[in-house]
């Protein structure tokens, strides 16, 4: 099923009416002039304040981002892993080749007892 969007908008009823009269009356006519505020002086802590302090904020950040891709960096770097122990024929004891044979032991034929 599908709908279409109409654009048009419907006859408004006796309630929208009586709504829309009442808020009309609510609202004044004409409105008054929005207050005029003579011009804004920055304050002198704004003025005294000069360009160490933006300086030092903006290298602690650089600082501390420094800091956290350092660590990351460390925390994710490759560390030598340890060599496997034993002999090499204990660590590949069924002599696995590249091709891909001889992946599984040998067989031992089973005997009845």
């Amino acid at each position: 099923m599908t709908r279409t969007l109409s654009h048009e908008t419907p006859e408004p009823d006796a309630l929208d009416r009586a709504f829309s009269t009442f808020f009309k009356a609510q609202v004044p006519a004409n409105w008054p002039a929005a207050p005029r505020y003579p011009q804004a002086v920055p304050s002198e802590r704004q003025v005294v304040r000069g360009v160490g302090e933006s300086s030092r904020a903006r290298l602690t950040l650089a600082a501390s981002i420094a800091v956290f891709f350092g660590l990351g960096f460390y925390l994710t770097s490759d560390r030598q892993q340890a060599a496997p122990t034993g002999t090499a024929s204990e660590v590949n004891k069924n002599d696995a080749q590249a091709d891909g044979s001889k992946l599984l032991p040998p067989q031992t034929p089973i005997t009845n007892r």
